[in-house]
């Protein structure tokens, strides 16, 4: 049975193969099977859905590797501000965009655009190391309470 260009199994095929060209350093192949890919899950899914959103990570990952870095930039800002819309600022997918934002913008030679974007990801790593931090001490001032009622 012919499952078509759009079916999940077709569309996850699709991607391996892809994966497989790029590390055959056949970027071209691989890319013309992202872009498809990428166009389907957005027609089916949605454009902010994470399978949607990792394909266009995969297309950006591609495009940088053919010096396509206008391109990838373009991606990687629709994929930001989705997960931020999605996920909050200080999720660690939407750092983990932020961080290939700031490398493309390198790539690109906009060096202030990068360094703010760099600052901010410090920022956002920086309280979730403080909100983590304030969890752990809470934790740990909980445990000694526990164990003087306890008497442990």
């Amino acid at each position: 049975k012919n499952l078509g260009a759009e079916h999940p199994k077709t569309i996850d095929a699709m991607k391996n193969l892809a994966d497989t060209y790029n590390i055959l350093n056949r970027h071209e192949d691989a890319l013309s099977l992202q872009q498809q890919i990428e166009q389907a899950l957005k027609k089916n899914l949605g454009a902010e859905h994470p399978k949607t959103i990792d394909a266009m990570k995969n297309l950006a990952d591609t495009y940088n590797i053919l010096n396509r870095h206008e391109d990838a930039l373009s991606l990687q800002q629709q994929i930001e501000q989705a997960l931020k819309k999605n996920l909050g600022a200080e999720h660690p997918k939407t750092i983990d965009a932020m961080k290939n934002l700031a490398i493309t913008l390198n790539k690109l030679q906009r060096y202030d655009e990068s360094l703010d974007v760099q600052k901010q990801i410090f920022s956002l790593q920086q309280q979730n190391i403080d909100a983590e931090n304030s969890t752990a001490t809470e934790t740990i001032n909980n445990t000694a309470d526990v164990k003087k009622i306890a008497k442990v």
